[in-house]
Formats: structure tokens, C-alpha cells, sequence
């Protein structure tokens, strides 16, 4: 999918948003691997901590649930946990780590 925006990023005036409703729009056609790759080139493009990677961080989070992909699915809650804080975000988060880690342990 990504090869023919190959060569596209650098006419994009601002790849962030152009990557980040992409992304939406995949995942809301349940196309969850193009959304994680998609969302993965917004954080690549962010240049500071912002309210923007910590939705990125749940919403990839959020589709390695769906994907029953939960180790992966923790890894990027915790990575939005460690900075919600300062964002806020706290509730949400905090429902989807403890859905994940409930289900990881009554896998082990």
C-alpha cells in the first residue's frame, strides 16, 4: 500500500496530519496493519511529546488488542502511560492496560 506514496512525503505539507487521518481512515476500514504502519510514520515525523503521540501510542495500542496481539498491545499502552501525565489521557489508558494485563495473565 505504501509503495506508491513513496517519494509523496516531501510534497506533503505536513505529513503528520496527512499520515495521522490516514491512519483513521484505515483502521475504520478494518485495515489494521496498513493503521499501525500509517500512525508509526506520524511518530516519526513528531518532533516533541505531544497530546498527539499519546493517542497515537493507545490507538496502536488498541488495534494489537483487536489483532489479539496483546504483548505488542501492552508495549505501546505502557509507552503511553509513561508520558500521559502530562497530557492527561488517564482514564482511557488506564482501562486498556488493565483489560490487557487481565488478559495476559489468565494466558500464562
Amino acid at each position: 500500500m505504501f509503495d506508491i506514496l513513496k517519494g509523496i512525503e516531501e510534497r506533503i505539507a505536513d505529513p503528520v496530519i496527512f499520515y495521522f487521518v490516514l491512519g483513521f481512515d484505515f483502521e475504520e476500514k478494518k485495515k489494521y496493519r496498513d493503521a499501525i504502519e500509517s500512525w508509526k510514520k506520524v511518530l516519526k515525523y513528531l518532533k516533541v511529546d505531544s497530546e498527539i503521540r499519546i493517542i497515537i501510542y493507545v490507538k496502536i495500542g488498541n488495534i494489537y488488542k483487536i489483532m489479539k496481539r496483546y504483548e505488542e498491545a501492552l508495549a505501546w499502552i505502557e509507552k503511553a502511560n509513561k508520558i500521559r501525565d502530562k497530557k492527561g489521557h488517564e482514564k482511557e489508558i488506564e482501562e486498556i492496560l488493565r483489560y490487557i494485563q487481565d488478559i495476559l495473565k489468565k494466558r500464562r
